[in-house]
C-alpha cells in the first residue's frame, strides 16, 4: 500500500489544486503531515482558528492521526484515478449534479474532486479536541443549521441531533462537520463581499460546503445489525436511533441493495467511508506489510506480517465492513480479503426498482 499511495504523492498534478500549493509530505512523519494539512488550508485561504486548534491538539496528543488524515487523502485519490476501478466514472457523475460543476469539462472534474476531497479528508478528524474533552463543545453550533445534502443517505437527516445527544456531545465527526460548514460559509461570505481575492468565493459554493459538511458529520455514525446484543439495540432505540439498526432478514441475494450507504447513489461518501476504514495507519501506525491490489472492479488487501495488531486490522476493519458497507470475502488461512465494487452500469440497470426506497 505504501507504493500505491506514494505513486499519487509524487504525481502532484492529481492533487495539487492550488498553484504553488503545499509541498509533498512525508507520510511517515507527523510534523510533515501537520504542515501539509495546514498549508493546504492556507493556500485555499480557508485556514482558521478551528483548523489550528484541531491540528495542534492532534500534534500534541494523537500525532498518528495526522498521518492517517494525509494517508486517507492520498489513498482516496489513488483509488479514484485507478483504471481498474469504477470510482472515476461514478464520482464524476455525482459531481455533475452539483450546481456549480454542472457545465464544466470532464478534465476539470478531476480538479474539482481534488478540491472537495481535500476539504473532506483533511478536516474530517479535526473534531477530536471536542470528543476528548480538550475543548468544550460549542453550544452555538447547535443553532447552525445545514440544509440536508443528498450526498449521504436520507436516513442521516433526522439522527444527527439524537446521535450527538447519545454521544453526550462527544462525536468528532459531527463536531467537525458543524464547525466546517459554519467556518467555511462565513469565510466565503466575508471574502466575497470584501473582494480582492484571486480565488472564487461565489455564493454557489455554499452548496459544496453543505455536501462536504454532511459527509464529515456522518462518517463516524455507527450502524448496528439486529444480531447485536439486545442491550446495545435497546440503547439505540431509546436514544431515537432505530434508523441505524440494520435488519438482517432483509439481506437478500443481491447484497448490494441491503447496505445503507449505496455506492451507486452516494459514491463520494462511499469512497470516503471505504478509505477511512481500510487506511491502516490509524490502527497500525504504519503502511508496511499491507498489500493492496486492484483488478476488474475488485480491491484485494492482504498482510505479510501476522502480529495480532495486523490480524485485528484485517478482520475488524477490512472484513468488518461487511457489517455495514459492502460485502467482503475473507480467506482467513491466507490472511486475504477482497471486495467487489460494482461498476456504474450495475446501478444504472439493476438498481432502478430501489430508487423509490427510503435511502
Amino acid at each position: 500500500m505504501q507504493n500505491y499511495i506514494q505513486s499519487i504523492i509524487t504525481n502532484t498534478a492529481l492533487w495539487q489544486y492550488y498553484e504553488h500549493g503545499p509541498a509533498q509530505p512525508d507520510i511517515n512523519d507527523a510534523d510533515s503531515c501537520y504542515n501539509f494539512i495546514g498549508d493546504y488550508f492556507r493556500f485555499a485561504q480557508k485556514y482558521s482558528q478551528e483548523v489550528e486548534d484541531g491540528l495542534n491538539y492532534l500534534l500534541a496528543y494523537d500525532s498518528q492521526r495526522l498521518r492517517h488524515i494525509v494517508s486517507t487523502f492520498f489513498l482516496g485519490l489513488a483509488l479514484y484515478h485507478d483504471d481498474n476501478l469504477s470510482f472515476h466514472q461514478s464520482v464524476s457523475e455525482q459531481l455533475r449534479k452539483f450546481q456549480v460543476f454542472r457545465n464544466i469539462e470532464r478534465e476539470e472534474l478531476d480538479r474539482q474532486l481534488a478540491y472537495i476531497w481535500f476539504m473532506i479528508t483533511l478536516f474530517h478528524d479535526l473534531g477530536y479536541l471536542c470528543e476528548k474533552d480538550y475543548m468544550p463543545f460549542d453550544e452555538q453550533l447547535y443553532g447552525h443549521e445545514i440544509p440536508f445534502s443528498n450526498s449521504v443517505p436520507r436516513r442521516y437527516r433526522d439522527i444527527i441531533t439524537p446521535y450527538l445527544n447519545y454521544r453526550h456531545n462527544k462525536d468528532h465527526g459531527i463536531c467537525a462537520g458543524l464547525m466546517f460548514d459554519k467556518v467555511l460559509c462565513e469565510t466565503r461570505a466575508n471574502r466575497y463581499y470584501l473582494g480582492g481575492s484571486p480565488l472564487n468565493w461565489d455564493p454557489g459554493l455554499d452548496e459544496v460546503y453543505h455536501h462536504v459538511a454532511w459527509m464529515i458529520m456522518s462518517h463516524n455514525i455507527w450502524w448496528k445489525r439486529d444480531t447485536y446484543p439486545m442491550e446495545e439495540l435497546r440503547e439505540y432505540r431509546v436514544a431515537g436511533l432505530s434508523n441505524l439498526i440494520l435488519h438482517s432478514k432483509k439481506l437478500k441475494s443481491d447484497v448490494y441493495s441491503w447496505y445503507p450507504i449505496r455506492y451507486g447513489f452516494h459514491p463520494i461518501f462511499f469512497l470516503f467511508c471505504l478509505v477511512d476504514t481500510i487506511e491502516p495507519i490509524k490502527r497500525l501506525n504504519t503502511l508496511e506489510g499491507i498489500n493492496l491490489r486492484t483488478r476488474n472492479n475488485r480491491i484485494s488487501i492482504s498482510i505479510d506480517l501476522k502480529p495480532d495488531a495486523y490480524i485485528g486490522y484485517l478482520e475488524k476493519d477490512v472484513v468488518g465492513m461487511k457489517e455495514w458497507l459492502l460485502h467482503v470475502r475473507y480467506d482467513q488461512e491466507n490472511q486475504h480479503a477482497s471486495m467487489h465494487i460494482p461498476p456504474v452500469q450495475y446501478w444504472q440497470h439493476r438498481m432502478m426498482p430501489y430508487r423509490r426506497l427510503r435511502n
